[in-house]
């Protein structure tokens, strides 16, 4: 596990959902010791944030509601963890995660569980992830955070819910299967130019339902890979989705092309990252100039993206794009370290 944790983090990914969740419970309350050491050693490795608790799909697990057995455990549950984790100076990192792609049927259970962990622990961060875009506007008010598909993102109408703090993050899955989407047989920019469209949208975060979803794959009877031909289409009739990364011999992690492109597009958005960090703090220093200026004009990214997320499909421009953004990032740090460096007329 420890392997395979390394290897999504070294690749921008973290390492989902269930990495600490699982507590321990005695007559003393609860035993904190063994989420503490495992987030300590993610956290330092990069990871910047959990799932703390889930309250689960309901039609998967075959119920019809939350009950009030289940909601006193899990609000005592959230309640104490928050404070372990406000303590420990974490708190900012996790999330409740609720109902996953919630359907309309259940959207007054999702409520209803909103509201007991609201009140169990007001700063607990809820995240709903939704492919039905109309439960945005009938869940604002109790989710924290939306969690939607990068082609419903408009559809969905997060944009006005960003403007006024509310946190959004982006997601790709088997559904809808328009691009740019990860399947095996799509273009390989569809994996990179998602996080482009990330920066476009200003989006929080992203969201991959899971990078090892290798279902027969790895059976538990009778032979599996290497010993019978790779499924590719582990999950329904998708080829490659819900798994970026392969099972190796000892252990060991293989990657994929599509996982080297989801690094790649996560690093051309650190580049943009970085730029406007530093004309903020040129902005601050009272710095300006021709070079700050055009600067500022590369994180628009109009030529690539625009704003109805329609995106080039010309992976050298990508490429292209990205020296120019190298070339304005060392252009200001040599610029701020010129002496006396300020307004420039």
């Amino acid at each position: 596990m420890r392997a395979y944790e390394d290897f999504l983090l070294e690749h921008r990914l973290g390492p989902g959902g269930e990495v600490a969740t699982r507590l321990s419970k005695g007559r003393n309350g609860y035993d904190f010791r063994d989420i503490d050491a495992r987030l300590q050693r993610l956290i330092s490795k990069g990871m910047t944030c959990f799932i703390m608790a889930t309250a689960p799909n309901l039609e998967r697990e075959k119920k019809t509601e939350y009950t009030p057995e289940f909601i006193k455990d899990f609000t005592e549950r959230i309640r104490a963890y928050s404070d372990h984790l406000r303590r420990a100076g974490w708190l900012d990192k996790a999330y409740v995660y609720v109902y996953d792609e919630a359907p309309r049927s259940a959207w007054p259970e999702v409520k209803k569980i909103d509201r007991a962990i609201k009140s169990a622990s007001p700063e607990a961060r809820i995240i709903q992830c939704l492919n039905e875009p109309e439960g945005v506007k009938e869940l604002t008010g109790f989710a924290d955070v939306f969690d939607v598909y990068v082609t419903q993102y408009h559809k969905a109408g997060v944009a006005a819910l960003q403007k006024k703090g509310t946190e959004v993050w982006l997601a790709v899955c088997c559904c809808p299967e328009d691009h740019p989407n990860f399947f095996i047989e799509y273009p390989l920019l569809d994996v990179r130019a998602t996080f482009w469209i990330c920066w476009k949208y200003k989006v929080n975060g992203f969201e991959y339902w899971s990078p090892n979803a290798w279902g027969v794959n790895c059976r538990k009877t009778g032979d599996k890979w290497p010993k019978v031909p790779w499924v590719a289409n582990s999950f329904g009739r998708y080829n490659g989705d819900g798994y970026l990364i392969y099972p190796g011999e000892g252990g060991r992690p293989y990657s994929s092309i599509r996982f080297e492109a989801f690094r790649e597009g996560l690093e051309d958005y650190e580049y943009l990252w970085t730029l406007n960090d530093l004309l903020t703090k040129a902005g601050a220093a009272g710095m300006a100039s021709p070079a700050i200026d055009a600067a500022r004009g590369l994180l628009s990214i109009e030529e690539l993206v625009g704003e109805t997320g329609v995106y080039d499909t010309d992976p050298a421009r990508y490429i292209a794009y990205r020296t120019r953004l190298a070339e304005a990032i060392i252009g200001l740090k040599a610029l701020a370290e010129k002496p006396g460096a300020g307004r420039v007329d």
